[in-house]
């Protein structure tokens, strides 16, 4: 790394706090800040394959399995120049930033700021079951996706039901590139196509670390979440179809389901749970978090990572914060320090019982209820407080980030921190 060309609050930061890695401050810059690409970085990535485009209509979108740094780490997704804009476009970014750059430089990537290099990245490549046709000529990649690092995805169902009630939570802006379509549930012929597809992806020997099941919330049913319960049960037995096994390396990230909806999901092949509480505080977990908060409530989604424990085990249970939204104006605390003390509270509370917790960088995207009041995300030095901050519960407790570690999950900055925990080799 190119550290005296980070930009000075950076390197001010770095100072104030030496036990996190510059890297990992600079990749929680890049989501505050934003990251774009050259047209030369466009036409490398192109050129080398890094790119899988798709046209529908007058809409141009590219996808990218992952942009990383030379120690393993993720970059956010940047803003090709020749992508149709998208909702994404639509952001709230750091106060009075701009973007990161992806370059081209010599006939490499490098993130740039104002012209000047920073640490050189890597593409990696396009998954080989892209572009391939299940049986009913469904393209494969319409099916599963490929998330930084190494993780396979599918999603049961398009659609989070809180959107339907509107009552989403505030900080949510999956509803126009996840949650997307109506579709409620899966059928003989769906589960076919994942079985197909997951069989093709485990062509591509060694590619794959962990396996995701990810959707919105869906509470209905004759005891709440059974839909949902229902779906991912479904999904897991397709994945079982083309695994051969149970033994695959499931996790979930949905809804928090009660215990014997937990044990159902673990007999149907799942190991590792995310039923997330979003935002500690309960009074701002009922306002954040409305869909939520009617659908069972705070308690309940608490003591249901609770039961997970019992369930699946110490350390194969997280549960995830959105660092940043209990800031929120003008119902969110007013220091970063009182924000930091409940977060940590919540972390403590639920290291002492089994419970992995992590945090998620907020982004202010469109259509979310925070880009529509114009909230903004908290500085950097918070992230750095709350990373080190849950680092320190999570060693005191010996309590591992597991599943969620940097190889397997890009979306928890702080759970890198773990390799500093690491043993060192003596040469």
């Amino acid at each position: 790394m190119n550290y005296e060309n980070l930009s000075p609050l950076l390197q001010d930061t770095a100072g104030r706090y030496p036990e996190i890695p510059p890297v990992l401050l600079l990749k929680i810059d890049a989501i505050l800040r934003g990251v774009r690409a050259s047209e030369r970085a466009e036409a490398l990535a192109k050129g080398n394959g890094f790119i899988w485009e798709t046209v529908n209509g007058d809409k141009r979108k590219y996808y990218v399995d992952g942009v990383i740094f030379p120690d393993g780490l993720s970059l956010e997704k940047p803003k090709f120049p020749g992508e149709t804009s998208q909702h994404r476009d639509k952001a709230i970014f750091s106060p009075g930033t701009v973007s990161y750059l992806i370059d081209e430089i010599d006939g490499q990537f490098w993130l740039t700021d104002d012209g000047k290099p920073i640490e050189r990245l890597f593409f990696s490549p396009i998954p080989q079951f892209f572009g391939k046709k299940t049986s009913r000529g469904t393209p494969m990649e319409n099916i599963a996706e490929s998330l930084p690092s190494s993780c396979l995805s599918l999603v049961p169902y398009g659609y989070c039901y809180f959107w339907n009630e509107k009552i989403p939570c505030k900080y949510c802006n999956l509803i126009g590139d996840l949650i997307t379509g109506i579709k409620s549930s899966q059928t003989d012929e769906t589960l076919q196509e994942i079985t197909e597809t997951v069989t093709e992806a485990l062509k591509e020997e060694g590619r794959w670390q962990i396996f995701r099941l990810h959707a919105g919330s869906d509470p209905r049913g004759g005891v709440a979440y059974d839909k949902e319960t229902e779906e991912y049960i479904k999904v897991l037995g397709a994945v079982e179809k083309a695994f051969g096994s149970k033994d695959f390396n499931g996790r979930f990230v949905g809804s928090a389901l009660n215990k014997d909806q937990w044990k159902r999901t673990k007999e149907a092949g799942n190991s590792a749970v995310e039923p997330h509480i979003e935002v500690w505080d309960k009074r701002l977990f009922d306002i954040i978090c409305p869909g939520k908060a009617k659908w069972n409530g705070y308690d309940y989604w608490l003591q249901s990572a609770l039961d997970a424990v019992d369930v699946f085990g110490r350390g194969n249970v997280c549960s995830q914060v959105v660092g940043g939204i209990e800031l929120a104006k003008p119902y969110g605390f007013g220091t970063i320090d009182e924000a930091l003390d409940s977060t940590l509270a919540g972390v403590e509370f639920f290291a002492e019982r089994g419970v992995t917790m992590s945090f998620n960088v907020l982004r202010v995207r469109n259509p979310s209820v925070f880009y529509k009041e114009g909230q903004a995300p908290p500085s950097v030095e918070y992230y750095a407080r709350l990373a080190t901050g849950m680092h320190k519960i999570r060693k005191k407790h010996r309590i591992p980030v597991g599943f969620n570690d940097y190889r397997r999950c890009s979306a928890h900055p702080d759970t890198i921190l773990s390799r500093l925990d690491y043993p060192q080799a003596t040469l």
